[in-house]
């Protein structure tokens, strides 16, 4: 049973739990051609930059609408998870971008995480908003911590904890705990 007033852990899946070779593939619009192919983390700095037009182009995600390709786990956040779920004072949750929950259930099921303890979401779509509003309404946590690959989706739910006024320590993953696994710096953002 899910307790409410407990501090609330939110965890993204791609490039923040699990690394894969996945690749969001960009596409023109006139002609239909691929011109680039993005990790999950450089789609995110993408779509945050000046060269994405929506009008020129659009993305083909079937990389992520399938098992993770070479799925490996980052073990600095996996390690923060695995102590999340053991907390009795927290709540963990998942908040995707991706269209459903099969496969990253499935892949941390894989690693051997308890997700029945966790709350699983996907979001569809780039704006994660309403994802981070639902757990706030419904767990109504005494504090918030966020774990991601993209400053977009941090911005989102800071957005929303000071909208109800919750603290909130948001934890960037970075290429460097990626790669090291164990060191590297997060960026840490906080809000009250």
């Amino acid at each position: 049973m899910i307790k409410k007033n407990l501090k609330l852990a939110i965890y993204d899946f791609d490039h923040t739990l699990c690394f894969s070779d996945g690749t969001v593939k960009v596409i023109d619009k006139d002609s239909g051609q691929i011109t680039n192919k993005l990790t999950a983390m450089e789609y995110t700095a993408f779509r945050e930059s000046n060269l994405f037009d929506p009008n020129v182009q659009d993305f083909d995600f079937s990389d992520f609408q399938s098992p993770p390709k070479n799925g490996r786990p980052i073990l600095w956040s996996m390690n923060k998870l695995k102590n999340d779920i053991k907390d009795p004072d927290c709540n963990v949750a998942l908040v995707t971008g991706r269209d459903d929950l099969v496969h990253p259930k499935q892949w941390l099921d894989e690693q051997q995480i308890d997700t029945n303890k966790m709350i699983l979401m996907c979001s569809g779509d780039p704006n994660k908003s309403f994802c981070y509003e639902s757990l706030l309404i419904n767990l109504d946590p005494s504090t918030v911590e966020i774990y991601e690959d993209g400053k977009s989706y941090v911005m989102q739910c800071i957005e929303i904890c000071m909208k109800y006024d919750v603290p909130c320590d948001a934890y960037l993953i970075t290429e460097e705990i990626i790669k090291n696994h164990k060191t590297g710096s997060v960026n840490l953002i906080m809000s009250r």
